[in-house]
């Protein structure tokens, strides 16, 4: 990348400063005010005014504190990419056991001694008899702090959430929609916290002293407690994840050469900047009006290797989805298949699962067509012995281990191949693996929509046609993604298998019916593959027949061209 020309990931920087500015001086204040008046006239007793003010401002610089405390360490431990993870188990144990851990910790922990001075009058060491105080310090200084440190290591609340197909979210929304979340979220979070207190309580102290008005006391001084920093961590979610505009414009626009500067930002190394690249893309690429897109457009006859470049970052990422996918599905296919069942095709042309292409034009479904891309349903083998396959696989193992300590020679072991242990094979998640497979699934959607996007456009807006030679590239592209995630679509775990705790997180944000569990995250990518690929055959329809094409994407094409037309 020329050096004249300004990164995206400086221009991100300061735009990211700006908005965490923006939130430190505005909301987190406003909030922090409402809080102290509010802590103020409760415990105002008709105090004289001038015991009164400096009172409000006390209670209003402790709680501004620690509002800033928790951003900015959120801010320090940012991320966008998924962990890699192979269970729970060695979730939890690789995110207790870590300086971020002990960081947040020790945050939490001021934070709370910093809320009983601000509720000092009210619920605070002050307004406590002498038998609860030692207990009263525990419950502040170890069991809050504690506990909201364990949910937030256990549910990746450092990692910012985007929606798939959306490259801007306003703020305002983000907090209103997830606020009755937080309050719900809190008051569980309380609750649990009174009963630890009680087990506690019950086994180091003299259970004589217990009263409903301390238990009160504990549960509403915990809840408000993590409301608060509830609503710190989802303040800076939202700003954070504001997307790809400033000021209404494309981050990029803050450059004299945007689409040099936003392909600096698609090949940049930094996770969360490459992510937002992509967003500007995506929002390029599908706004109504044809103003951003232009530039690519122009830039691609100008300048072709901008252009192919641009092609180039997307199809990487496509690819990057496709490749450890690909390795998954031949570590289990050769080396655990029972643990998912693999229905062979009989009459398809080539080697494979069987497909199901899905369209919003009932025309093209064709039950009764064997083809690559079409999924035989008729079978239903859901016949599994899940100790037997443990048993296998264990044999397995230890057989593979002695026979290349003896053999080492001739022992032929694949390269960059996947391996599931036996943990792993027990307390495996269709949904849990599809998130570990998948680092980035929001990249990979950007990518999708944003060719797509692109490719559609150009064919009224390209004059000069060198955005739409690319429609080969990408329809090849495309296919290989088809097949790759399609069969990872097609595997089956019996139910008994999925931890149901590992259930309930992968589809907390997901709305399904008993009947219909909610997708996981390459399912739905599958469908977006093949979403992508049915709109560009066909709007590209007869100008596919002067492109080089591969054997199977040509033939797939054609078989969507003909049920169209017929």
């Amino acid at each position: 990348m020329n050096g004249s020309i300004l990164s995206y990931r400086l221009i991100f920087n300061d735009v990211s400063k700006t908005r965490f500015h923006n939130l430190a001086t505005r909301l987190l204040i406003i909030s922090s005010c409402i809080e102290a008046l509010f802590w103020s006239l409760v415990t105002s007793n008709n105090n004289q005014l001038l015991i009164w003010i400096p009172k409000f401002f006390l209670k209003l610089v402790l709680s501004y504190i620690i509002n800033i405390c928790i951003i900015t360490t959120r801010k320090q431990y940012l991320y966008v990419q998924s962990r890699d993870h192979s269970n729970i188990a060695v979730a939890l144990i690789k995110e207790m056991f870590t300086v971020r851990c002990i960081i947040y910790e020790f945050i939490y922990i001021i934070s709370c001694m910093l809320i009983s001075l601000v509720m000092k009058d009210t619920i605070g060491p002050a307004f406590l008899d002498y038998d609860f105080l030692n207990y009263f310090q525990i419950y502040i200084w170890f069991i809050i702090p504690s506990t909201y440190t364990f949910q937030h290591m256990c549910l990746n609340v450092d990692k910012l959430s985007f929606l798939f197909g959306y490259s801007i979210q306003d703020p305002q929304d983000y907090i209103v929609g997830r606020f009755h979340k937080i309050v719900i979220k809190s008051a569980i979070l309380g609750l649990s916290c009174n009963f630890i207190s009680l087990i506690i309580f019950f086994s180091f102290t003299d259970l004589s002293i217990v009263n409903f008005k301390f238990q009160g006391y504990l549960i509403i001084l915990s809840f408000y407690i993590f409301m608060k920093f509830e609503f710190a961590n989802l303040t800076f979610s939202a700003y954070m994840s504001i997307g790809c505009l400033y000021k209404g414009k494309p981050i990029s626009l803050l450059s004299r050469t945007p689409i040099e500067t936003l392909l600096s930002g698609l090949l940049s190394g930094h996770e969360f900047t490459k992510l937002t690249a992509f967003q500007e893309l995506l929002y390029r690429s599908t706004l109504s009006s044809p103003h951003y897109r232009y530039p690519i457009y122009d830039l691609a006859i100008d300048n072709p290797i901008i252009w192919n470049q641009l092609l180039e970052s997307c199809l990487v990422i496509i690819q990057a989805t496709n490749e450890p996918v690909e390795s998954y599905i031949h570590a289990v296919r050769n080396n655990y298949i029972p643990f998912h069942k693999y229905r062979e095709p009989k009459n398809n042309i080539t080697t494979g699962s069987y497909y199901k292409v899905s369209t919003k034009n009932q025309s093209m479904m064709n039950n009764g067509f064997n083809e690559k891309y079409l999924r035989n349903e008729s079978t239903n083998d859901n016949s599994y012995t899940l100790l037997p396959d443990l048993v296998n696989i264990l044999y397995q193992s230890l057989a593979s281990k002695i026979w290349y300590f003896f053999f080492p020679s001739i022992y032929n072991k694949p390269e960059n191949s996947y391996k599931l242990t036996l943990f792993e094979a027990w307390t495996m998640s269709k949904s849990r693996q599809a998130n570990r497979l998948v680092k980035s699934p929001i990249l990979h959607a950007n990518s999708v929509i944003a060719l797509t996007g692109l490719l559609i456009n150009a064919k009224e807006e390209d004059g000069f046609g060198r955005v739409k030679q690319s429609i080969g590239s990408v329809l090849t592209c495309l296919e290989k993604s088809m097949y790759s995630l399609g069969k990872f679509n097609d595997l089956e775990i019996p139910s008994h298998q999925i931890v149901p705790f590992a259930k309930k997180i992968a589809n907390a944000n997901e709305e399904a019916t008993p009947s219909s569990p909610a997708p996981d995250i390459i399912s739905i990518l599958y469908d977006l593959s093949v979403s992508a690929f049915l709109e560009l055959v066909l709007k590209y329809d007869t100008v596919l027949d002067d492109v080089y094409l591969d054997t199977e994407v040509r033939r797939l094409s054609e078989w969507i061209l003909n049920i169209y037309r017929n």
